[in-house]
């Protein structure tokens, strides 16, 4: 893989695409366009993040965090943690490269269909087949498979006490 970090000042001066963010959605855009052959730039608003880098005391945590959305803007805009409040929807999330694998890299867990039908996702989403179908595939691709004792990582257990327990979910960690 391919890990370029440029300022402004030394992009080319044209792309034939520019891909917003460099998480899941971020990272596979620009794969595929630039499988394609195109010229892409992929902008992001943090930084690079190397083994080491990451906070790990409560007090460098809260300096890496910025707050956003419906709140007063606070903290550093370029901080590796962002929690976004919006109208019905907050979003915890990371900047730099990387997005928001940064965060959450190597833990799988399905969503709960009936809380996204609770929030409204639409029926022709969540109801036909095709979501668990892809995540399905998805899984596959990725080589996720269950591991014993999954509670054991401290990213699953924070990951899983953020959503409502079910009775046999499905829990995987990708290494």
């Amino acid at each position: 893989m391919v890990i370029a970090s440029k300022t402004v000042a030394d992009a080319m001066p044209a792309y034939d695409a520019v891909v917003i963010g460099s998480g899941y959605g971020g990272g596979v855009a620009a794969s595929r366009l630039a499988r394609m052959g195109l010229r892409v730039a992929v902008l992001e608003q943090g930084r690079l993040w190397r083994p080491g880098d990451f906070p790990v005391s409560r007090k460098a945590r809260r300096k890496a965090t910025r707050l956003t959305g419906r709140a007063p803007n606070l903290g550093d805009p370029t901080g590796l943690y962002y929690l976004s409040i919006g109208k019905g929807l907050t979003v915890f999330g990371a900047s730099g490269l990387g997005g928001g694998s940064l965060i959450n890299a190597g833990i799988v867990l399905r969503p709960d269909l009936g809380r996204l039908r609770n929030a409204g996702w639409p029926d022709a989403v969540v109801g036909d087949g095709l979501l668990l179908e892809g995540l399905a595939r998805a899984e596959a691709m990725l080589g996720v498979a269950p591991v014993p004792a999954p509670e054991r990582f401290a990213k699953f257990a924070g990951m899983r006490a953020g959503r409502p327990q079910r009775r046999g979910a499905r829990c995987s960690y990708r290494q």
